[in-house]
């Protein structure tokens, strides 16, 4: 089993570098938030099925739970290089940002409230609107 947890997430890892290569755009903290969201949806849609598969075997799997570890600091490095200063700075709105803009937030959009990926995206860009306001 362990083998196959490192093939998806193998996987999983060049699907994020994929989505990594897309680049951020903007001067203002709404239109690089704009940009991120846009990648978050994409990569999310991507690995959702991935992930959620494997978090299913998480607390069974030592190797699970460091990758999981690995993917939530690669998300929070890449949001954190990717925020505006003037939001990367302001310890409160980074947190709130990360919480909001994470797979777990994701995924309970779509799947636990059935919202279609232009619903969700539409949810996350007023919490992101309403966490930087």
């Amino acid at each position: 089993m362990e083998s196959l947890y490192r093939e998806m997430h193998a996987v999983m890892m060049l699907r994020i570098e994929d989505i990594k290569a897309i680049p951020i755009t903007g001067d203002t903290a709404a239109e690089r938030l704009a940009c991120i969201i846009e990648r978050r949806v994409r990569l999310y849609e991507e690995i959702m099925p991935i992930k959620t598969a494997a978090d299913t075997q998480r607390q069974q799997s030592e190797f699970l739970q460091e990758a999981h570890e690995s993917v939530v600091r690669l998300l929070r490095q890449m949001l954190q290089f990717l925020l505006p200063k003037e939001v990367k700075d302001d310890p409160d709105k980074f947190e709130a940002l990360d919480v909001a803009l994470s797979l777990e937030t994701w995924r309970r959009l779509r799947q636990d409230q059935k919202l279609s990926v232009k619903n969700a995206r539409r949810v996350w860009e007023k919490m992101v609107a309403a966490i930087i306001a």
